[in-house]
């Protein structure tokens, strides 16, 4: 039983023959002996407040998070600030009846024992089990390390643990998506007993030397992955399970996850605390596409009991989810918790529940005994080669030390309701978690507000809205930055240009502080249902204006660039693996198109940097500009075709003297579905958003500024050819007012 979800007894034939009470583990049991010619299954899943409640009136204090904490179960289910309350039961993962006679191959996993450039040295450990004393053969070929091994093996009755060594020549190794290639070696494994086939693995590993670096330094101490001896910045975002049911979601489900960060030039996901272990698929796919994955064990938000029977579960959890990642080079780091031992010191959570000082003793107690002991000790045990890390973050976003050492979680900018600027002054070592709502895209709001009832006020879209506050932080936000939105289409629009912004200060601010700040990784990624949510695409897979964003901020080659007081900073933050020569140029231009000034200077992009290139006051050129119609385009560009690009107004963008602009448009269709636009305005037009029947997505981009008279070429993908007569519709921020 892969996954029953979570309280269940299980019968056959009338007999009672395993209690589950984990929605994470999978159970075994041996049934030879209940079998009959016809047999009846029986799962009988239990009600959870009843077991929890129960499990609850054990203790004589309340944890924080509810009594969810007793019960192994994804933590969203019990209601989230983007998921609902719906406590369902039932079988989430397959029931298989699994025959055979002799020994059986249980499992293979793969250690690297050694890397350097001219020879990798490997071992499987494979595990068998056998009934009695056997010669098991053991043979595997690699076409791509050109390997092919044979051997005879004694083994004994119960479990046998088999270690066969092996070496590849001249290793090419596996790199991030961005950083290198992804190598991987092709290994098909066999197992033979009296000339029966009696298991098989494939695998495909890929060699790499990966380590977490913490080192004292000028500021505190460092916080980065090291691949292959470079430094790496992470790039990417947290992951939420795809289907509030986690049943639901299937394997190209959770792959898509995949193709949607690299698309967005991400190199690392981060499986977050409050969900599920995701499928091997999904590792595989990250394998095959560069991704690195920061895996939490699944606690979230709250303190958990430490009685024997509950770490007893954990520990099977925890060792069977090592088991099955601990071979993908893309597993990056395990990870205890999310924000417990933030919530701990900084929620207040020992005045809120009038601990005393005995209670608090053991609740920290408990904590240590799960999350700096057991998981640790797990890890050590069965992935030694992977780093643990108690719980993200390491230190609350509301202390100094944050910023200093070890990852953050920055929520200033929205639970702080503090400004978007502050990403600039909140820097930490490694940020794992920040981000801002938005609503999804209009037509996705349309699928869940039935009759056309489009209103702030309906009880449907509040439904959807999980954060206490969510509506109203939103409102405070966009009222700082954007004038009132005419409907409530603009006021969906100016949510999503609204949270762009913010993603785009942010990560800005994170990669220029390179190397002293070394990752970034927003939340979130994605939804589990059609919810308000921080997410980057929404649930039925239409990308915000987010989305646009991060995948031009998360390019290799980045220009970071800031107006302050006339005075115009740049730097040039590069990932890529080669160095070349580049064009800045800085351009004042109003918003009819006219250049007033311009500069441009040659820059040499080396690889691995965050520079300043430009910094000059901008002052003297007063006289050149009106503020409320003027700006100043920042670009970098190869060979004539820009790298990236930022625009800086002089104000706010509810200031803006804006002009509704005409729109010459040509549309080229391609072969694979695909219809090319060439796009131009005769004046400045910001944030457009370009949309074909209302639908959103399928753009290679969207939401972006547009410069007069330049022209735009943006290719739509689509499943079906688009209509002869289909054109593109096109809006802008002055079409909200």
């Amino acid at each position: 039983m892969e996954g029953i979800d979570t309280y269940a007894d299980v019968f056959l034939n009338g007999t009672k023959i395993l209690s589950c009470n984990n929605m994470f583990v999978s159970y075994s049991i041996d049934i030879k002996q209940y079998c009959r010619d016809r047999n009846i299954l029986k799962i009988h899943i239990k009600p959870i407040n009843n077991l929890t409640d129960s499990l609850a009136s054990q203790i004589p204090y309340k944890l924080p998070g509810g009594n969810r904490v007793f019960a192994r179960k994804a933590a969203m289910n019990f209601g989230w600030d983007f998921a609902p309350d719906l406590r369902a039961g039932g079988i989430w993962k397959p029931v298989k009846v699994i025959c055979r006679n002799g020994p059986s191959l249980e499992n293979v996993h793969f250690i690297q024992k050694q890397l350097n450039a001219d020879r990798a040295k490997g071992q499987f450990e494979i595990s068998l089990n056998s009934d009695e004393n056997r010669k098991v053969k053991i043979e595997f070929v690699s076409e791509t390390a050109q390997i092919e091994y044979v051997n005879l093996f004694d083994v004994i009755p119960g479990e046998n643990k088999l270690l066969v060594d092996f070496e590849v020549e001249n290793p090419l190794v596996w790199s991030t998506n961005g950083n290198g290639d992804q190598n991987l070696y092709d290994f098909q494994i066999k197992a033979i007993c009296n000339g029966t086939l009696i298991g098989e693995e494939q695998l495909e590993i890929g060699f790499r030397d990966l380590k977490l670096i913490q080192e004292k330094d000028k500021i505190g101490e460092s916080f980065y992955f090291k691949l292959n001896g470079k430094k790496i910045f992470c790039k990417g975002a947290n992951v939420v399970p795809p289907e509030y049911f986690a049943g639901l979601a299937t394997d190209s489900t959770w792959e898509a996850l995949v193709d949607r960060a690299v698309d967005m030039n991400m190199n690392m996901l981060r499986i977050w605390g409050g969900g599920v272990y995701p499928p091997e698929a999904f590792y595989t796919a990250c394998d095959k596409k560069g991704i690195l994955v920061w895996q939490d064990f699944m606690f979230a938000c709250a303190m958990y009991p430490g009685d024997s029977s509950f770490l007893n579960s954990v520990s099977i959890e925890a060792k069977q989810a090592i088991l099955k990642y601990k071979n993908h080079p893309s597993l990056a780091l395990w990870c205890g918790n999310n924000e417990n031992i933030e919530g701990w010191y900084n929620w207040g959570w020992q005045k809120e529940f009038n601990y005393s000082a005995k209670d608090s003793t053991q609740i920290i107690a408990d904590y240590k005994l799960l999350f700096e002991k057991l998981l640790s000790e797990q890890v050590k045990k069965y992935d030694p080669s992977t780093m643990y890390w108690p719980s993200s973050p390491s230190i609350g976003w509301g202390r100094k030390e944050s910023m200093l050492k070890g990852d953050s979680h920055y929520w200033g900018v929205w639970w702080g309701m503090e400004p978007f600027d502050i990403y600039k002054e909140k820097v930490p070592r490694f940020m794992s978690e920040y981000g801002f709502q938005s609503l999804p895209t209009f037509p996705s709001v349309s699928e869940f507000l039935s009759g056309g009832n489009y209103s702030f006020n309906t009880p449907a879209l509040k439904n959807h809205q999980k954060h206490p506050t969510g509506f109203e932080t939103i409102q405070k936000y966009m009222d700082t930055y954007y004038l009132p939105g005419k409907d409530f289409r603009s006021k969906i629009y100016l949510s999503n240009i609204l949270q762009a912004k913010g993603m785009h200060t942010a990560i800005s601010a994170h990669r220029s502080a390179m190397p002293d700040c070394m990752g970034s990784l927003i939340w979130q990624l994605n939804d589990c249902w059609p919810g308000i949510s921080w997410s980057l695409f929404d649930y039925y897979g239409r990308e915000k204006a987010a989305y646009y964003q991060v995948k031009s901020d998360f390019n290799q080659v980045i220009v970071a660039s800031e107006l302050n007081d006339r005075k115009l900073s740049v730097k040039v933050v590069s990932d890529s693996t080669n160095s070349f020569m580049a064009d800045l140029t800085i351009s004042l231009i109003d918003f009819d198109g006219n250049i007033r000034w311009a500069d441009r200077i040659g820059v040499n992009v080396l690889s691995g940097i965050s520079k300043v290139v430009y910094d000059k006051d901008l002052k003297n050129l007063n006289r050149l500009f009106e503020e409320n119609s003027s700006m100043i385009v920042v670009d970098l560009s190869y060979e004539g075709k820009s790298l990236h690009r930022n625009f800086h107004c002089f104000t706010t963008e509810k200031n803006l003297i804006l002009k509704r602009p005409s729109v010459s448009m040509k549309r080229i269709d391609l072969p694979g579905n695909i219809s090319r636009f060439e796009i131009s305005v005769n004046y400045f037009a910001k944030n457009v958003e370009l949309s074909i029947n209302n639908e959103t997505g399928g753009f290679t981009d969207n939401y972006f500024d547009m410069i007069p008279d330049t022209k735009y070429v943006i290719d739509h993908y689509s499943a079906e050819p688009l209509k002869p007569n289909e054109g593109l519709n096109i809006r802008s921020l002055i079409d909200t007012y």
